[in-house]
């Protein structure tokens, strides 16, 4: 994703013509290193910051994350000093992928102060802070009190610099015109990158096949640099361009990956335009930005689960181990009989004697105890007999409730990767603990009066409901669901309930087949291939008998071969 100065600028510009004028209604911090601000502008946007190190964005987005219960200092000054402020600009700091937007907003005796909000989108240097309007940083989502390779102090009561810029400003025409004249390599748009600032490198090569030149060129005329310039300056000021057309790049499963101001001509036909930058980008980052946020709140508890699994799994190998040892319980049995059989025949300081095996209808030869007379020697066998018997009993018992408890293991792992708000995570503590993958855990009241919720998809106007984990997928299935509703589940294989609601109608079977696709795509399977998927109605469901939360038996099913997909142009957003 071309996260670079000529697309940071055309944000700027579009966010400045939607959002100037706008007022502030309220301020949220659902993550460490995000902010949400509800602006009201002739209609209300939410305008996400962020300033994570893998997905750093700032764009409109439709999607309320869920607020912590108690709110974060950084959002409390924001409520403080922006609370009903007024955003005046959205411009772009020192040409460089920081955005400043700036606030007319009152202080407590009703005078008027501007603020500001700088946002730099700079990979794992981004940050977002607060300043007053002498340029003061009041506080910072990162503070750093000396950083040795931006050269920069961000604290508190400190004057905000930029980051020093060490490359050519694209602004710069005659500095450029004179680099292109001194280009003698055979990589025309990374030498681009490397002494102009603000390209990513996709950015550059499509500058250079724009301009009908080679990239390969060993050298430029004259003409080549002047078609370059005007291509650079083309993508410069590109929202103000006839070329501005926000788009992005799907994957089979219509995902958004990649976000461009305009098609890029090594992307062109798979593009699909959006109504603006900002739409383009949210659709991109969003699934992303879930995904890895989803798998920081969940590291620590997965971590845990993965440390139970592996222990278990290593009792299981010794058990079995021991189980094979104890099969040569039958072995000492008979020798136990051979040597009573032929007690006669053995005498006091024999290390061994040979007997003829009626069980096997050969000759054997049975180790002895000199120590021990014939009847000792068989009543020790009779008793390493037994004891191993006892064992093999025991061993057996074992190894059964090792494997329902890895097979329990196992159902949990597909929760961890369906975790994504607090109760969600907190359901996942309890489903642990009752494994005892983890120990007692703090009980928060409130956590216990919110209710989790399924994912939701609508299928041409029906409503899919799919299980988060083994608590959603009893209460979905006996509890949510009615008797009539289809109740769908991967065949032979751990998987979310699934639960499509039919109002009593008779369900196409273009419906039933898109649900069974989002169906397996909550399920273990790892593969790419068609694989079955059960579907009944629900009154066909029954608990298991052992019990086990979220195991059921069902009869009554067809099944139908289908190729898992997450069909996140159904899920309903939230």
């Amino acid at each position: 994703m071309p996260n670079d100065l000529i697309t940071v600028k055309a944000l700027a510009s579009e966010l400045n013509d939607v959002l100037k004028g706008g007022r502030i209604e309220k301020i949220y911090q659902p993550e460490k290193d995000e902010i949400n601000l509800l602006i009201h502008n002739k209609g209300k946007y939410l305008l996400a910051i962020s300033c994570n190190a893998e997905t750093p964005k700032i764009a409109i987005t439709g999607v309320k994350k869920e607020n912590p219960l108690v709110a974060p200092p950084f959002s409390m000054l924001l409520r403080k000093h922006l609370s009903g402020a007024i955003v005046e600009s959205v411009s772009l700091v020192s040409n460089d992928r920081i955005v400043d937007f700036s606030f007319n907003a009152k202080n407590e005796l009703k005078d008027e102060v501007k603020f500001h909000i700088v946002a730099e989108m700079m990979g794992r240097y981004s940050n977002v802070l607060l300043l007053n309007g002498n340029g003061v940083i009041l506080d910072a989502m990162k503070t750093v009190s000396y950083d040795t390779a931006t050269k920069r102090c961000i604290l508190p009561s400190m004057p905000y610099a930029a980051p020093p810029q060490s490359k050519t400003p694209i602004s710069d025409t005659e500095a450029i015109r004179k680099l292109l004249r001194e280009y003698s390599s055979s990589d025309v748009a990374k030498y681009l990158t490397s002494t102009i600032s603000g390209f990513a490198l996709v950015t550059a090569k499509e500058i250079v096949k724009r301009s009908g030149i080679e990239n390969s060129v060993s050298a430029l005329s004259e003409n080549d640099v002047e078609k370059l310039i005007d291509t650079v300056s083309l993508f410069y000021n590109v929202y103000e361009s006839d070329i501005f057309s926000p788009s992005v790049v799907t994957d089979e499963n219509g995902v958004g990956v990649d976000y461009f101001v305009t098609p890029y001509a090594s992307f062109s036909d798979s593009f699909i335009k959006k109504d603006s930058l900002s739409e383009a980008i949210d659709s991109c980052l969003r699934i992303k930005d879930r995904e890895m946020r989803r798998h920081d709140k969940t590291k620590s508890l997965a971590q845990s689960l993965k440390r139970f699994k592996e222990k278990n799994m290593r009792t299981l190998q010794k058990s079995k181990e021991k189980l094979i040892e104890c099969e040569k319980t039958e072995t000492l049995k008979k020798y136990g009989e051979l040597i009573t059989n032929n007690i006669y025949l053995i005498k006091k300081g024999m290390k061994e004697f040979t007997a003829y095996d009626y069980y096997d209808d050969k000759e054997v030869t049975i180790p002895l105890n000199v120590m021990l007379s014939a009847g000792a020697n068989a009543q020790d066998y009779f008793k390493r007999y037994a004891k191993l018997k006892r064992t093999k009993d025991i061993v057996t018992k074992q190894i059964a409730e090792i494997e329902t408890l890895l097979d329990k293991i196992s159902m949990t792992e597909l929760a961890v990767k369906n975790c994504y708000t607090s109760q969600d995570i907190y359901e996942l503590e309890i489903e642990l603990n009752k494994l005892g993958a983890i120990k007692k855990f703090k009980v928060d009241k409130i956590k216990e009066k919110k209710e989790s919720t399924p994912f939701v998809y609508e299928i041409n106007g029906y409503t899919l409901y799919v299980g988060k984990n083994n608590i959603q997928n009893e209460k979905l299935t006996f509890k949510t669901a009615k008797p009539h509703d289809i109740w769908l589940h991967a065949k032979n294989f751990h998987a979310s309930h699934a639960v499509l609601v039919t109002n009593g109608d008779t369900i196409d079977e273009s419906v039933v087949q898109t649900a069974a696709e989002i169906a397996i795509y909550y399920s273990a399977v790892k593969t790419s291939n068609a694989i079955e998927c059960d579907y009944t109605e629900r009154k066909n469901v029954k608990r298991h008998p052992s019990g086990t939360l979220g195991l059921v038996t069902y009869t009554n099913y067809k099944s139908i071969r289908v190729t898992a997909n997450a069909h996140n142009e159904l899920l309903k957003k939230g």
